[in-house]
């Protein structure tokens, strides 16, 4: 059964994270970041969604990976209604 996964950030953890998963035939689902041209860069390369406002990100997932600078950790992970997914940093 392959995994699904959704990241909060665009920089170099998340590609490096998002290709490795996206290569292991996990399912990438959404990239959120407010800087979306990365979003859309990493979005293309793993065939995911992006999302623009944190709102609308996908928790429907097995995972969610917090790849951002540790100073926006808290206000994002306020923000994620995490459901059942295992939340990751």
């Amino acid at each position: 059964m392959n995994k699904s996964i959704s990241f909060v950030g665009s920089g170099n953890v998340s590609n490096f994270l998002a290709n490795a998963f996206h290569k292991a035939n996990c399912n990438i689902e959404q990239i959120f970041s407010p800087n979306l041209v990365h979003a859309e860069t990493l979005a293309k390369n793993v065939n995911a969604e992006v999302c623009s406002a944190i709102e609308n990100f996908n928790t429907h997932v097995d995972f969610i990976i917090i790849a951002i600078t540790d100073s926006k950790i808290e206000e994002i992970a306020k923000a994620l209604h995490t459901g059942n997914a295992i939340l990751l940093h």
